[in-house]
């Protein structure tokens, strides 16, 4: 078994620079930086006998002197003994393979481990497109086979992976419980429809109702008075043939002063007669009104009693409608709280890499941002920033932490391990950095405004170079992926 030894190596070879490997045998504490680890192939001896790499020297000066920055003593640049460590020394030394967590037993020297990563091992692992699981990429027909579980595919790049063997049970239940709620809101609902109905008919039978009495109305004040005109007619005809008769009488005796009393008094029992007929057409007419307005203030009042129970019957399904559409509501929302937060991988494209090559040489820097995402409940824009280091283009992952719905429920400072990866296009390699931050910095805190994000800068970096000469880039677009590690 090999021993516990990692290292990270600098400036030997472009294809090992910054890439972890896992030494057969130690290397001597005298070829290692005391302060970052890195092992470099120039490296500085301070009288106090501390080792510092070229990098970690040049952060050491304070107030015009040097300052070790692991016991503080102060030191000229005379003082400083510069070693370098031979090459060969460190590339004849025996590494594990890179896939070693995959199952690769193979052991090299560490000049041959790359070509061996590239060409000749058998151990590298893919990602299944039905459930997700990581897998060696021989035997994945053979896992597709196995009728592994099938997750439901999303709309973007970026994929919620679960660390836990419940992920299938989680989807089931949210569905099983949308499921329960529609049929619920449909039960509802039909019982909803069928409560109206008889409120129909009641206002259908209240109508009907009314268009009878105001029909019988009608035609009873129509008969009251045909009734009234034919009796002033049979009464008038009465009155003039007795005047008739009465003057052929009095003209017939030749009695004319007479005739002339009788013609008065005729006169006035005819005024009477009409006096007393026209009122009991008014008594009559009142009488009529005053059954009109009954009747219709019975039938409003009925109505008026009808509606408001038809009102009270409306408010109290909306109100329960809108109850079991707010335990609903929370129901949802409690599944994609469980959702959101069991998302821990993103996957992007970097697009126009050569733009971004060119603006970076010639700025200094350019960076590339993809769309928001939620892992492990955290609101996030991920992104690359191209920086320019002498000739040469460096990649380094950024990310932004936003205010997002789900902070309530996450832990704070963030103090996820962040990895990294650059993804091959055709093959299973990828390109791995690891980061893990510091609770002390204030860009891991809660945001607390959308204007106001921190920015995170993630070391280690890759160069575009080895990226471009490994077959990385296609299309002039990379495939990033950024995980949140537990």
């Amino acid at each position: 078994p090999l021993n516990d030894v990692q290292y990270t190596l600098l400036g030997f070879a472009e294809g090992l620079d910054w890439r972890p490997m896992r030494f057969v045998k130690p290397i001597p504490q005298n070829r290692i930086c005391h302060a970052c680890g890195v092992v470099c192939k120039r490296t500085a001896l301070l009288p106090c006998m501390h080792l510092l790499c070229e990098s970690c020297y040049q952060q050491c000066a304070h107030d015009g002197k040097r300052m070790c920055p692991l016991d503080n003593q102060h030191c000229q640049d005379g003082d400083v003994d510069w070693k370098d460590t031979p090459a060969e020394e460190i590339l004849r030394s025996e590494v594990a393979c890179w896939n070693e967590d995959s199952g690769c037993e193979a052991v090299m020297a560490a000049s041959e481990v790359a070509r061996h990563f590239n060409y000749q091992c058998r151990h590298h692992s893919v990602s299944c497109p039905k459930c997700s699981a990581t897998v060696l990429r021989r035997d994945v027909c053979a896992h597709l086979r196995s009728h592994c579980a099938t997750l439901n595919p999303g709309t973007s790049e970026c994929e919620g992976v679960s660390n836990y063997k419940e992920d299938s049970t989680l989807f089931l239940s949210f569905r099983r419980a949308l499921e329960e709620q529609a049929r619920e809101m449909q039960a509802f609902l039909e019982q909803l429809i069928v409560q109206s109905n008889p409120c129909d008919e009641r206002l259908n039978e209240m109508c009907h109702s009314m268009n009878g009495l105001t029909e019988t109305l009608k035609q009873e004040l129509s008969r009251n008075i045909s009734t009234l005109e034919e009796m002033y007619k049979k009464e008038s005809c009465n009155s003039v043939k007795l005047l008739k008769e009465s003057l052929m009488q009095h003209l017939h005796h030749n009695t004319l002063t007479k005739g002339d009393h009788e013609i008065a008094t005729i006169t006035e029992e005819i005024k009477k007669y009409f006096n007393d007929a026209v009122r009991g057409l008014s008594s009559r007419i009142d009488g009529l009104e005053e059954t009109l307005k009954t009747q219709l203030t019975i039938a409003r009042t009925q109505s008026t009693e009808r509606l408001t129970q038809i009102a009270g019957t409306v408010e109290a399904s909306k109100a329960a409608a809108k109850e079991d559409s707010q335990k609903t509501m929370e129901r949802i929302e409690a599944v994609l709280v469980r959702c959101n937060l069991n998302m821990v991988r993103c996957v992007f494209f970097v697009k126009g890499v050569k733009a971004l090559q060119d603006g970076a040489m010639k700025v200094g820097g350019c960076s590339f941002w993809s769309d928001r995402v939620y892992l492990r409940g955290y609101h996030m824009t991920p992104g690359v920033d191209f920086k320019r280091k002498g000739d040469f283009v460096l990649l380094h992952c950024i990310i932004r932490l936003l205010k997002g719905d789900m902070d309530n429920y996450v832990p704070w400072p963030f103090e996820h391990t962040i990895k990294f990866s650059i993804m091959h296009p055709k093959s299973a390699k990828e390109y791995e950095m690891e980061v893990k931050p510091k609770r002390s910095d204030l860009q891991f805190q809660r945001p607390l405004d959308l204007t106001k994000a921190g920015r995170l800068f993630v070391e280690p970096s890759v160069s575009l170079s080895d990226l471009i000469r490994y077959g990385f880039i296609h299309d002039d677009q990379i495939r990033v992926k950024i995980e949140l590690l537990p």
